[in-house]
């Protein structure tokens, strides 16, 4: 029996809570693996009037993307529906994306 260490016991189990909540989009014709947020829909109250919130968040890991990183305005399809990005932030540590959208007209 092979005893494993607590790193690689922590990796396995983050491995495993990926593959359970990780889902698959298409931002810009790309396939990209997602961490998605729960779709809301609503308004809330600014000094302006009422703004739409967003209907979707997805992060996605920074490795994953090739090429240009898409970003505000980016056509995004996910769960059947389109999307477009309305803001795109990267962490502090320039390792994830999250793409803040509403659905596309």
């Amino acid at each position: 029996m092979t005893l494993r260490t607590i790193a690689q016991e922590l990796a396995a189990d983050l491995d495993e809570v990926e593959a359970d909540v990780s889902a698959t989009a298409t931002i810009n014709g790309t396939s990209y693996t997602v961490h998605p947020s729960d779709v809301t829909h609503g308004a809330r109250l600014e000094l302006e009037g009422f703004e739409a919130t967003f209907d979707l968040s997805l992060t996605v890991q920074t490795a994953d993307i090739t090429g240009s990183r898409p970003g505000v305005n980016a056509r995004i399809v996910y769960s059947g529906k389109t999307y477009r990005a309305e803001r795109a932030l990267t962490d502090a540590a320039d390792a994830a994306v999250t793409y803040f959208c509403r659905e596309a007209d």
